[in-house]
């Protein structure tokens, strides 16, 4: 018998053969086994060789590896008991395989082994074939890895606490690849941002999905320095984060390289914390300091303040103007050498302030650096520390040199408002008499150019009605001069076009209206050149839509329209305020509660208003006469009570358009021999207006009241080719008197008038925009041409 090497645990002749092919003699087996056997007892690792599953051979690291005393204890014995249950199976189909297709295991397996105390150890193990004894076997190499995994379970631990650390804690953790990916994040992220971890992490751009556009770059930049190993440890700095709601927060932020021993980068791990109210909160201060500056930068009081030596510590800018100083010239210098001249009882001042004194003055004369005299309301107190010590003073001053001034001239100036007074009281004069004499200068001097039609010019009374003409139209002239002169003002007249100063005030007209009221903006085509100050058409309209919001009492409508017009001699026979020419009219129109007679009457006398006490001045509308008045322009106003206003004002254009000629007769082409039923509740206009259709040719039929003229209707025995009604009317519309009677004269015409525009009363319901109808106050020429096209109808 040959000796067994320590530990072999077989006869020296069980030695084994790594190749299966190899010949059988037995001498040659037997040194090749011999030389295998010498090898693994010298190699550093644990090794054994299991046949029939069980141990065979173990080299010497091997004994040691599961603590027996040596080879014989283990050898027969079944691999499978040292093997720990939960890897036994995985170890005997390892060995299966390898005896079935006696190729070598690659695959390392990793396993707990049961050492012959009872203890555990880690092992990683790897075979391949062998021959041994003559029998198919295993030749299974070992390595305790029993450190590593210990270490790898103390590293779990590790992980495990950091995370439950980093899960709970109260700032901002994550974790980045080397690549700058984020693969992990703690929750606390989620309550501040609303995205969960699994969110943030399937994003395919962390910082274009959340950082802030306008701190995008900068944080990239500052990735870039991390991963680059420029910055291992940077600063903190602030950057805004995009929440899932649309918010935006700030927070305070870390990044830092992690490399492993060998200097290799594992990644980043970014920490922040949300500083949001701290962000709030300074900008905040920023605010309050910038308005608290803002605030002594614009006091009305001059405010300097001194330290306990009289140094200039800060100064408003109302003092440097006051002081006709410099900033730069006072800053940190005494006050003295700044005002080397200072009265003594300047100096008295300052030592009593400087003692915790409040000292104060009304009026008092003092005299600039450059050696003016001035008046001044001053205070000056001490200013303290806080910790209750004087810090030095503080100068709180106004000049009221124009003031004191102002109180020694008051009573020149109110002399100057008693004559005021006098003007104010001949406009109002003025204007409440106009009212009344042009009324009945209208009605003489349209009767008077009527009678001028009918009578033949040898008639001696020819000569007698043209001098009452003439003498009417020199008394309307004294009364627009009268008007002219109470309203005058200085102006700077440009040449504009109406459509373009409007357009660009609207936005200030719907402030002034609020939002319950619409403001529907109607141009009119071509509009024709004026030449005005663009700044009175703002105070125009201010004014009309003013007073027609104050009209509306709860929602409602405002219609501002211009177009074109040519005011003929027919037109202006009815209103003597009116000359030749042409016109831009401007339409203010509203849906409000209207005016009585008393009210038409006295709208543009100086202090008259029917608003309640506080809430109109009765200025409004006498300036609107006033500036169109100083345009040679005109305003006619249409009102009802219970349905609205309108206002039309009249702006000469700064070219004169050709004028139709009249024959001697003055009735213009298109007259007829129809008959016309005329309805109108105002007996001037009616009787006017019978007047010109008559001239016309027509056969007039008249009516003061829609209930008269349906009975004229329904009493005339032969055709009433045309209704000519006024839209507004007591007790019935023009709308309903037309429908009842179509009833008893299906085939008449109808031509609605109105003071209103067109798109108001279409608007109101009133009247449909494809009917007839002619806008009140209107001309001869107009009313023949509007009757021609309604009766040529079908």
């Amino acid at each position: 018998m040959e000796d067994r090497p320590k530990g072999s645990g077989h006869p020296a002749q069980n030695r084994p053969s790594t190749n299966p092919d190899e010949e059988a003699d037995g001498v040659g087996c037997r040194r090749s086994e011999s030389q295998i056997i010498q090898v693994l007892e010298k190699l550093p690792i644990p090794v054994f060789i299991q046949t029939g599953n069980k141990f065979s051979y173990l080299n010497p690291k091997a004994v040691d590896l599961f603590g027996a005393p040596d080879a014989s204890a283990l050898i027969g014995k079944p691999v499978a008991d040292q093997i720990h249950p939960d890897f036994r199976n995985a170890a005997l189909a390892g060995t299966l395989r390898l005896n079935e297709e006696r190729l070598p295991v690659e695959a390392r397996m990793e396993m707990l082994f049961f050492r012959m105390d009872g203890m555990t150890v880690w092992v990683e193990t790897s075979g391949e074939p062998v021959l041994f004894d003559g029998e198919n076997g295993a030749l299974v190499f070992v390595q305790d890895i029993t450190e590593r995994k210990l270490a790898e379970k103390q590293l779990r631990a590790n992980e495990e606490m950091f995370r439950s650390i980093a899960d709970y804690a109260a700032d901002w953790e994550s974790w980045f690849d080397p690549d700058g990916s984020l693969i992990w994040v703690n929750p606390y992220a989620e309550r501040i941002t609303g995205y969960s971890p699994e969110e943030m992490i399937a994003m395919p751009n962390f910082f274009s999905a959340l950082v802030h556009p306008d701190d995008r770059q900068e944080a990239l930049q500052k990735v870039s320095r991390v991963l680059g190993g420029r910055d291992t440890a940077g600063e903190n700095y602030e950057v805004r984060i995009i929440r899932k709601d649309g918010g935006v927060l700030w927070l305070s932020v870390n990044w830092q390289s992690i490399y492993d021993e060998n200097g290799r980068n594992l990644g980043i791990r970014s920490s922040g914390r949300d500083v949001t109210d701290r962000k709030i909160a300074e900008a905040q201060n920023r605010q309050w300091q910038d308005l608290m500056r803002y605030i002594i930068e614009h006091d009305p009081n001059a405010i300097a303040v001194h330290d306990n030596d009289l140094r200039y510590i800060f100064v408003s800018r109302r003092y440097l103007e006051d002081y006709r100083v410099r900033e730069e010239d006072v800053i940190g210098r005494h006050h003295y050498d700044v005002f080397p001249d200072i009265p003594e009882k300047w100096k008295a001042v300052h030592r009593r302030a400087l003692a915790g004194e409040v000292l104060s003055a009304k009026e008092d004369r003092f005299e600039r650096i450059d050696g003016t005299m001035d008046y001044a309301n001053w205070e000056c107190r001490p200013w303290y520390h806080q910790d209750g010590t004087i810090g030095g003073i503080i100068l709180y001053s106004e000049v009221v040199t124009g003031w004191v001034r102002a109180r020694q001239e008051k009573a020149n100036m109110e002399e100057q408002l008693r004559q005021a007074q006098k003007l104010e009281s001949l406009g109002r004069l003025a204007g409440g008499v106009a009212h009344d004499f042009n009324n009945m200068l209208s009605i003489i001097n349209g009767y008077a150019e009527i009678s001028l039609d009918i009578i033949d010019d040898a008639d001696p009374l020819y000569g007698n009605v043209k001098e009452i003409l003439r003498a009417g139209k020199r008394s309307s002239e004294i009364v627009r001069q009268l008007l002219s002169f109470a309203r005058r003002q200085t102006i700077s007249p440009v040449r504009m076009n109406m459509n373009d100063v409007i357009s660009g005030i609207l936005r200030m007209l719907q402030r002034l209206i609020g939002e319950n009221i619409e403001l529907f903006w109607n141009p009119g085509g071509n509009l024709r050149p004026v030449k005005m100050d663009p700044s009175q058409v703002e105070q125009i309209l201010a004014n009309l839509v003013v007073n027609a919001r104050d009209a509306i009492e709860d929602t409602g409508r405002i219609t501002i329209e211009t177009k074109n017009m040519e005011i003929d001699e027919d037109y202006c026979r009815m209103h003597a305020e009116f000359i030749t020419g042409s016109f831009v009219m401007i339409a203010v129109s509203d849906d409000g509660c209207g005016m009585d007679e008393t009210i038409r009457e006295n709208l543009f006398e100086p202090f008259f208003t029917s608003k309640p006490v506080g809430k109109g001045t009765g200025l409004g509308l006498p300036t609107v006469y006033g500036i169109v008045k100083q345009n040679k322009g005109f305003v006619n106003v249409y009102s009802e009570q219970g349905q609205g206003t309108t206002f039309r004002i009249y702006i000469p254009c700064i070219r004169d358009e050709e004028k139709t000629s009249l024959n001697k007769e003055g009735q213009p082409a298109g007259g007829g021999a129809e008959t016309i039923l005329l309805v109108e509740d105002e007996p001037a206009i009616l009787t006017m207006g019978r007047l010109m259709l008559q001239k016309m040719g027509y056969t007039v039929l008249c009516a003061n009241r829609a209930e008269e003229a349906r009975k004229i209707a329904a009493g005339h025995s032969g055709a009433i080719d045309l209704l000519i009604t006024d839209v507004i009317m007591p007790a019935m519309n023009g709308r309903e008197l037309a429908g009842l009677i179509k009833e008893t004269h299906p085939g008449i015409k109808v031509l609605f008038m109105s003071g209103y525009t067109a798109d108001v009363i279409g608007n109101r319901g009133e009247v449909d925009k494809d009917l007839a109808f002619i806008h009140k106050p209107f001309s001869m020429k107009e009313l023949a041409a509007t009757i021609r096209k309604a009766l040529a109808e079908r």
